[in-house]
């Protein structure tokens, strides 16, 4: 509120009426965010892919980059090579590997997300958000939608660097982990999840974005940590990584974004 953000600090009373999917607390600060919402990713992207063919974009999918030539301006894949004269590296968990300046600052994290059914005759999950006391101790959670269970996840941040590799398996330990922060917090007992996935975390230690013109050729722009909360910024990015690729039509918040997203290795 004090930002100027559109939200009301909820009683316990108020909480509770608002949201008996959950178990509340006399110490707990709740906030209600009048703004959230839901987008669905996967949609998006389809969308996306259909506009960017029918503006005639080469678009190369399911196709691994071996390697990027910093003094040819090249790309190597598994299939091709291409020459450009701007490159823009934006590789998720695999960006240490192809911009190793941004190694040290780039932390690759595993995720585990779990969907469950809700008991008849419980209201729709909102959107939430719950903060612990720590890094540690965060979780997060979605409504049910598009034929799965609603969602609760915990955002880990904090951690080595996991190992990239393609399992789609929550493990046991994750599930339980899950299962006890729920018995604490809901007020309802969780049955087996629908589905469980996994995903990897590209991320800052302070979850700022990194989009920098690399340190060998400022013709390659690195954009990266992005995960947990990147893509609602999509549009946002775009705008200033093509700003900082043309060199033009750059927007009033520019110089603002650059001193934020192009400062965090300093």
């Amino acid at each position: 509120e004090q930002i100027g953000a559109n939200v009301s600090h909820l009683s316990l009373r108020q909480a509770r009426q608002h949201f008996p999917q959950f178990k509340f607390n006399y110490d707990d600060s709740i906030l209600l965010d009048h703004t959230s919402g839901q987008i669905f990713a996967q949609k998006f992207i389809q969308r996306l892919w259909e506009t960017l063919k029918r503006r005639s974009v080469q678009i190369h999918a399911n196709e691994r980059v071996l390697h990027i030539d910093t003094d040819k301006l090249e790309v190597r894949t598994q299939h091709r090579t291409m020459n450009a004269d701007k490159i823009v590296v934006c590789a998720g968990p695999w960006t240490a590997s192809l911009c190793p300046e941004l190694q040290s600052h780039i932390q690759v994290v595993q995720q585990y997300v779990s969907y469950w059914q809700p008991p008849q005759n419980m209201p729709r999950f909102p959107v939430w958000v719950g903060l612990g006391y720590t890094h540690s101790e965060n979780w997060y959670g979605l409504p049910q939608s598009q034929n799965e269970g609603f969602k609760i996840a915990k955002h880990r941040l904090i951690g080595s660097n996991d190992p990239i590799n393609n399992t789609n398996l929550c493990p046991k330990t994750e599930i339980d982990a899950i299962r006890q922060w729920a018995n604490e917090h809901l007020k309802f007992q969780l049955n087996n999840p629908i589905n469980t996935e996994t995903c990897l975390y590209s991320v800052t230690k302070t979850e700022d974005f990194i989009i920098k013109p690399m340190t060998d050729n400022s013709d390659i722009i690195c954009a990266a940590g992005f995960s947990g909360h990147g893509f609602k910024f999509g549009p946002l990015i775009a705008r200033y990584i093509a700003a900082l690729v043309t060199e033009k039509n750059r927007p009033k918040w520019f110089d603002m974004a650059q001193s934020r997203w192009g400062s965090v290795l300093s």
